[in-house]
């Protein structure tokens, strides 16, 4: 929108229905009245063969910032920052913008700084999306901007459901902290999500994180047909889950529960049908019509898994216990590290930098070892013995 709020200007493009993507996108604009009027392409200095888009205007509103990308086929490939020159509702003008800012990369999604003074806008490498850097190049007396500044990985990752998972959590968190309520964290036990977050936190990021399931140490938990029962009561708490859905989650486990209860009791082929799921030959689908009309096929599958991994499942969640006292021990916020006698210089520099807000979560950084850990628990300890006595 202009500064003057009287013009909207936005992207619009053609479909082609063919290869299923849009083409030749254009700028265009509408005036403010009562309602906005119909759209009006923005004149031929702009509209072209080639994509224009995310635009954004100067503090005085005389220059518009966009983005242009070259055009292949339906593909947008290479995208550079430009100015129009605005007078009225005319463009009377285009250049490049002046100053280090277009490059190799797809400059996109440029956003000025209240005082007009800085440009920050997403990049990606040319031929794909890829890894997204956020940069900001600051306005020099001239007019031209000065060579951009990495402000660092927006995601820290390539793939969409590594930022999608990202953004769902950083999202709820912004939520809950403006509603003063405590942050939804998931636990590395608990979801791939909270597996992601806690190596990107503790472990850094070298090149796109992506997440293989070979990353979780309790992948055998992680099933996934159990994140609703993993995760839905947790969301729900956080306000993530309106009422309909949490009533279809508490019917899906009141019928898995009957359905636990029928295995235990029922007897089949000369013993217990518990002891039948524990075969691993033994399948829902071969047991006879009669017995499968008792539950949904997805719930079979579900109830199937559960009995004939129990005894793994049973022994991870006693491992998951025991690394519980030690995990969930909390470490002070304004703890200076570099006090506590006894921890090597790099421990001292490494927990600094990371912050980590658990012993668990301080024993998973690179660099760590037990022995740094063994020290941060003894401190911890002698802590709270001379807490205990003062009080």
């Amino acid at each position: 929108v202009s500064n003057d709020q009287q013009l909207l200007f936005y992207t619009a493009s053609e479909f082609d229905t063919i290869n299923k993507m849009p083409v030749d996108e254009n700028l265009f604009y509408s005036h403010a009245n009562k309602d906005w009027e119909s759209g009006k392409l923005v004149n031929d200095l702009i509209t072209s063969s080639k994509h224009e888009g995310m635009s954004t205007f100067t503090r005085d509103g005389q220059t518009m910032i966009y983005t242009v990308c070259n055009q292949e086929g339906v593909i947008a490939n290479g995208c550079d920052l430009r100015k129009a020159i605005v007078q009225g509702d005319s463009i009377i003008a285009i250049e490049e913008l002046e100053g280090a800012i277009n490059s190799e990369f797809y400059e996109t999604q440029a956003s000025l700084s209240c005082d007009g003074t800085q440009l920050f806008f997403a990049s990606n490498r040319k031929g794909g999306l890829g890894l997204t850097d956020i940069w900001v190049s600051k306005r020099r007396p001239d007019g031209t901007w000065g060579i951009p500044k990495n402000l660092g990985k927006s995601i820290n990752t390539s793939g969409y459901e590594e930022a999608a998972a990202q953004g769902l959590i950083a999202g709820a968190n912004a939520a809950l902290k403006i509603q003063g309520k405590d942050p939804l964290i998931l636990g590395r036990d608990q979801a791939y999500i909270g597996v992601m977050i806690d190596d990107l936190v503790t472990k850094g990021c070298t090149e796109p994180y992506r997440l293989f399931t070979s990353r979780a140490e309790h992948r055998l938990l992680l099933r996934q047909d159990t994140a609703d029962q993993r995760i839905t009561p947790q969301a729900r708490e956080a306000g993530l889950i309106p009422d309909e859905r949490w009533q279809r989650f508490q019917q899906k486990k009141n019928t898995l529960d009957e359905g636990a209860r029928y295995i235990r009791e029922t007897s089949f082929d000369g013993g217990k049908l518990e002891t039948w799921f524990r075969r691993t030959d033994s399948h829902w689908q071969d047991l006879p019509q009669e017995m499968q009309s008792k539950f949904h096929m997805e719930h079979w599958s579900i109830l199937e898994s559960d009995f004939k991994y129990a005894g793994h499942i049973q022994r991870q969640a006693q491992q998951i216990e025991r690394l519980a006292k030690q995990e969930n021990v909390p470490l002070p916020n304004d703890l200076d590290y570099h006090t506590i006698t006894g921890l090597k210089m790099e421990a001292r520099q490494r927990f600094s930098d990371i912050r980590p807000t658990t012993l668990g979560q301080a024993g998973r950084i690179a660099g760590i070892t037990p022995a740094d850990v063994a020290v941060l628990s003894i401190w911890l300890k002698k802590r709270e013995l001379s807490q205990s006595i003062s009080q």
